[in-house]
């Protein structure tokens, strides 16, 4: 099944490759030199400015990408080989789930794309004579209508992200209730507040906490263990991943994923591995898109007997 991610700067000279090719293959209107000509504002401009996403049919073999601007869909491409093929229109729902409803400029003298986005739930509700660089290209400006029952969302400053400390703890049982209502009663403050400076002190152990000003949002905690095997290289383990429920589909989740991985593979680490007991698909694709496989290995959990 595709896998979605987060572009980095080593998938650059791909997607770069892959824009020609799908530009070549669906916008008729532009010649092959006027194709070339425009390569490098995509490469020097766009890619490095935008929140770039890429689906992939195997490792390393990526078959699309879109760049968003917040909720501004400004790029969407898929290898001609995948033309028909759903990956565009997983990207748009992985779009969607992160940022609500999309906006989103297509060319007029592209009718496939701007099939597409019909198809997709988008209304046309503009059109601009030229395109964003003058030429004489007229773009139509679809919309997504606002979900029934989903409140538009006020606009945040971006998350800090760093690594929890002592004092930190209040925040972290607060925010513990949004990963799992039901959880078991809380011991005695003493005991909770020793468990947790053992978790601190504890080799390999940090847990990334995500902010919007002095509120603690999100939250993911990594386990590095030490490990004789793969040339004595360690593995890391993500647990109890959680974001509040007042500040979700505002990628501070992600952040603090990307964070944890970020240690682990700074630390050597030849694995990471999580478990969820979600089944829910916006759960799966969010791992999904954070890099980790579902069809890797198989896992199984071992529980005290009662």
């Amino acid at each position: 099944m595709p896998q979605i991610r987060l572009a980095t700067p080593a998938d650059h000279a791909h997607l770069l490759a892959l824009w020609r090719d799908s530009v070549l293959a669906s916008h008729a209107f532009l010649s092959e030199p006027e194709v070339d000509a425009i390569l490098p504002c995509v490469r020097d401009a766009a890619l490095p400015a935008l929140e770039v996403w890429l689906i992939e049919d195997g490792p390393r073999a990526i078959v699309g990408f879109m760049g968003l601007d917040g909720a501004s869909l400004e790029a969407l491409f898929v290898a001609p080989a995948w033309f028909g093929r759903g990956a565009g229109r997983l990207l748009v729902a992985h779009a969607r789930r992160l940022k609500g409803a999309l906006r989103v400029s297509v060319n007029e003298q592209n009718p496939a794309a701007l099939r597409f986005y019909l198809a997709q739930g988008f209304e046309v509700v503009g059109r601009s004579p030229t395109d964003a660089d003058g030429r004489p290209y007229p773009l139509l400006h679809l919309a997504e209508p606002a979900r029934a029952g989903s409140a538009p969302r006020s606009p945040q400053p971006p998350a800090r992200i760093h690594a929890l400390a002592a004092h930190h703890l209040a925040d972290l049982l607060a925010l513990y209730p949004h990963l799992h209502a039901n959880d078991a009663p809380q011991p005695p403050a003493e005991i909770t507040a020793a468990t947790w400076q053992a978790c601190l002190s504890h080799p390999g152990f940090t847990c990334f906490g995500a902010f919007v000003g002095d509120a603690l949002v999100a939250s993911a905690t990594l386990v590095v263990i030490p490990n004789l095997t793969r040339g004595c290289r360690p593995y890391g383990l993500i647990e109890n991943v959680v974001t509040h429920a007042a500040h979700r589909r505002r990628g501070h989740g992600m952040a603090v994923v990307r964070a944890a991985q970020a240690q682990a593979w700074a630390l050597g680490c030849y694995k990471l591995m999580l478990l969820t007991g979600r089944e829910d698909a916006p759960t799966l694709d969010f791992y999904r898109a954070a890099g980790f496989r579902s069809d890797d290995k198989l896992g199984f959990v071992a529980r005290p007997p009662d």
